[in-house]
């Protein structure tokens, strides 16, 4: 059984939220894609542009886990981005997001 997060987000952003973690998903997908076609160059743009949203809307785990992704993937480590991208698609699974 998978833990929940609960994440406390401003309530202006309750319109972008949904769409945004949608995005992530994809994001994650595009991840595997990546790394299965042995395009790391792909992965690390993905995971560099995570970095870079994430704590914007409230979600600074998804800042760190951008940074994995982009570090491994610049590094040349394709099996590290994949878990660093499995365990981004856990913890968004995992969310509860409660607008304050």
């Amino acid at each position: 059984m998978t833990r929940t997060i609960v994440v406390r987000v401003e309530r202006e952003l309750a319109v972008l939220i949904p769409r945004f973690l949608h995005n992530c998903s994809r994001d994650v997908q595009a991840i595997e894609a990546s790394v299965a076609k042995n395009d790391l160059d792909s992965a690390r743009k993905i995971g560099h542009s995570l970095k870079g949203v994430g704590g914007g809307y409230g979600f600074a785990e998804i800042t760190r886990y951008g940074a994995e992704i982009e570090s491994a993937a610049r590094a040349g480590d394709g099996t590290a981005v994949a878990c660093a991208a499995g365990a981004l698609q856990t913890y968004l699974e995992a969310l509860d997001v409660e607008y304050v």
